[in-house]
Order: structure tokens, then C-alpha cells, then sequence
């Protein structure tokens, strides 16, 4: 389950299923009658057994979002632990579960957005490269026969590229990801093939 680690998941499972809102579908349902709840209520799924339930209920919650960005899941718990008087041992355990599930669900959050970006950055550093200095790097760094494979590679035939010659390939190859705005795949497999170029792009 995104966020949660299996040993996070089992411990709510395993907290939930004492909870006697998840004895039945209408039961659980009145939790959701919050304001904070009450856009997930209508696609809650019914159940048959308490474990079903609980199932269906952290599967849907555990990448679901608040407008505001918080967290649907943490406001699930933190409202089933309000529902339980102070001094009950299992409002203690859903308190705490509310603090670690948080702080996953959080982190997780936190490193898909780093990655993400990061993988933009990249993305975008490798559609800057010059395309005339891409054309005629590659011209001086592949064989007619390595070209064809790599033409093969990226999912197009190398007959169907207008040109004879080598440069006219290469250069119908490079316009033809730019119009799909796909011309950092391009460069990323020619990088991929020919670390050396790294140096001549940039």
C-alpha cells in the first residue's frame, strides 16, 4: 500500500478491527458524516466481514487527498479516535497510530514530489541540448549498421526515415521526437549508448 510499510499496515488492521464502527457498512458510513469525510463517503465499498472492511476502507483512504492537500486517511483516524472516550485504551492506540501513519503517508509524499521533480529536471536539461550538435555527434559516433539498431531501439524502422545518406537519417530522427516532444528520450538513449557525447552536448 502506497506510504505504508507492511508492518505499519498490518498494525492498522490490526487497530481498526477493534473499532466497532467496522462491525457493519452503516456503521462505518457515520464516520464519514464529518464535514472533512464526508467527499469519500460515496465511494466507500461494502463488505461482508469486519477484515473486508477494514481492507477496503485503508485501500481506499491511503492515497486519497483533501482539496487543502491534507492527508484523507490521517482525518479518518484522528476523527475514529475522537469518537472514543479519554482513558480508553483503544482511543490511546488510534491516537498514536494517527502520529505514525502521518508521518509515513508525509514522507512519502514528501520523496514522490523530490523524485518527480527531479526526474523533470532531467528531463528538461536533456531537451535543451542542441539539436544540430546532437545531429552531427551522433553522425561522427555511430556506424551505419549501430544507427539502424538504435532507429530499431526507439521503436521506428530505419527504411522509413527519408535520406540516403547518414546525416539525413539522423536528422529525420531527431525531428521526428521533436514534434512528439519526446526529444529527451531521444538524447537519453544516444547518452545511454555513448556516455563520451555527455561532454560534447553540454
Amino acid at each position: 500500500m502506497a506510504g505504508l510499510s507492511a508492518e505499519l499496515h498490518k498494525r492498522c488492521r490490526d487497530t481498526l478491527t477493534k473499532c466497532h464502527e467496522f462491525q457493519s457498512d452503516s456503521f462505518l458510513r457515520s464516520v464519514f458524516v464529518v464535514a472533512d469525510l464526508r467527499p469519500f463517503a460515496f465511494d466507500l465499498k461494502e463488505a461482508i466481514t469486519v477484515n473486508e472492511r477494514v481492507g477496503l476502507t485503508l485501500s481506499y483512504l491511503s492515497d486519497r487527498y483533501l482539496s487543502d492537500g491534507r492527508l484523507a486517511l490521517c482525518i479518518f483516524l484522528a476523527t475514529l479516535r475522537d469518537r472514543y472516550q479519554s482513558g480508553d485504551a483503544l482511543r490511546d492506540e488510534l491516537d498514536s497510530l494517527c502520529i505514525v501513519v502521518d508521518s509515513a503517508l508525509h514522507s512519502a509524499t514528501t520523496q514522490r514530489q523530490e523524485s518527480e521533480a527531479s526526474t523533470f529536471s532531467v528531463d528538461r536539461s536533456l531537451a535543451q541540448v542542441d539539436p544540430i550538435r546532437l545531429r552531427k555527434a551522433m553522425r561522427g559516433a555511430y556506424s551505419r549498421p549501430e544507427l539502424e539498431i538504435l532507429i530499431k531501439d526507439m521503436g521506428l524502422d530505419f527504411h522509413d526515415l527519408p535520406g540516403e545518406v547518414m546525416e539525413s537519417k539522423i536528422m529525420h530522427l531527431i525531428d521526428y521526437f521533436r514534434r512528439r516532444e519526446r526529444y529527451a528520450e531521444l538524447v537519453e538513449k544516444v547518452l545511454k549508448d555513448r556516455p563520451n557525447l555527455e561532454s560534447i552536448l553540454w
